[in-house]
């Protein structure tokens, strides 16, 4: 059915609840374009039944790679902090983990700028640890 699933009764309210912490958060076209990426993505699938079925958090804690996790306060998929804790339990101490509130499984969409903001402080902060060593 793809995006024609949205002209539904109630589809629109269904839809934002594994994605957004509220409806208004997510644009008709970002509703759109969410359709049409899980409907044309063969891995989508795939990659949800493997991290729900294979070991692979236990090798979080011997990664070497700067690590932040962001948790999200309304988050229906994955709510915190009972499913966010199987993930900082693995991370390493060096790793760093912020809580947002009042938004959903995919904060991009409804906070862009705090998204950005925590994305560029993550990696200026390592840029500057390089640029202060090398």
């Amino acid at each position: 059915m793809g995006p024609r699933v949205l002209q539904l009764p109630f589809s629109r309210r269904l839809a934002y609840l594994p994605i957004s912490g509220r409806a208004e958060g997510l644009s008709e076209t970002d509703l759109v374009d969410i359709v049409d990426d899980v409907a044309h993505c063969p891995a989508y699938y795939q990659l949800l039944v493997k991290a729900l079925l294979l070991p692979g958090l236990t090798e979080l804690a011997d990664t070497r790679t700067p690590t932040h996790l962001v948790t999200c306060g309304k988050d229906r998929v994955l709510p915190p902090p009972r499913f966010s804790r199987k993930f900082t339990e693995q991370l390493p101490s060096i790793a760093r983990v912020t809580h947002l509130d009042g938004v959903g499984h995919i904060p991009m969409f409804e906070a862009p700028d705090r998204i950005t903001d925590l994305i560029v402080d993550f990696i200026d902060g390592y840029a500057g640890q390089q640029r202060a060593t090398g």
